[in-house]
């Protein structure tokens, strides 16, 4: 079981922000952080059971990767 989620934050070229995770196949974006959490939580839901609990989701924002 994994023990945390990790996405990538970027600047999306059209305004706001996308994100990808490291450990799923999942991309979403938003036009706020607050939005990007959002459209993060609703494709995690999508993604597994409702039965299982969801390991904590981090967030790597740009500045924490340049």
């Amino acid at each position: 079981m994994l023990t945390e989620i990790i996405f990538v934050v970027e600047s999306d070229k059209s305004g706001g922000f996308q994100a990808y995770s490291l450990e799923e196949g999942i991309l979403t974006q938003g036009d706020t952080i607050p939005e990007l959490q959002e459209s993060i939580r609703e494709a995690l839901d999508t993604h597994y059971s409702p039965a299982s609990p969801l390991p904590p989701i981090r967030l790597i924002l740009p500045a924490e990767v340049d």
